[in-house]
């Protein structure tokens, strides 16, 4: 089996970021952003700013830090969010894929995001987040890296 070399988070650099994002009532809209990759200090940090363009659009910051994936490629981590506190999560390889499985320290929300190598420069992310069963959104987008 042949290893694949992932340049998302792997790689410092800025990743352009366009898709469609769909609310708790299943209204889809379209987003738009970036996202900057860091390393500092053996972590990984991605920090992340996107429009979501509702009939009044919102801009939304996340920012996560983790240490590196390791060769067992495996890491475990934790961010906090405006919405659902504090997120502990999993980030794992497999093949071309990098798996995040989060959820809140009070197990009330959760979520998993699937993100897909296409080649060096462009990934694929989709990713559902849940308070408990109900889910609270869900995003399809495109990942271009442009520096």
């Amino acid at each position: 089996m042949t290893t694949v070399k992932h340049t998302f988070l792997f790689k410092e650099g800025i990743w352009r970021v366009e898709g469609d994002y769909t609310d708790l009532h299943n209204h889809i809209c379209p987003m738009q952003g970036e996202t900057r990759i860091i390393h500092d200090s053996g972590r990984f940090i991605s920090e992340s700013e996107f429009m979501l363009y509702f009939d009044h659009p919102a801009m939304f910051y996340h920012k996560l830090e983790m240490p590196q994936i390791l060769a067992n490629d495996l890491t475990v981590w934790k961010t906090m969010t405006i919405v659902s506190g504090l997120m502990e999560g999993k980030a794992f390889i497999l093949n071309d894929h990098i798996i995040f499985v989060y959820q809140s320290a009070d197990g009330l929300f959760s979520g998993v995001e699937n993100i897909i190598r296409i080649n060096d420069v462009y990934y694929q992310n989709t990713g559902s987040l849940f308070r408990q069963e109900e889910r609270l959104s869900s995003w399809r987008s495109e990942m271009l890296r442009i520096a």
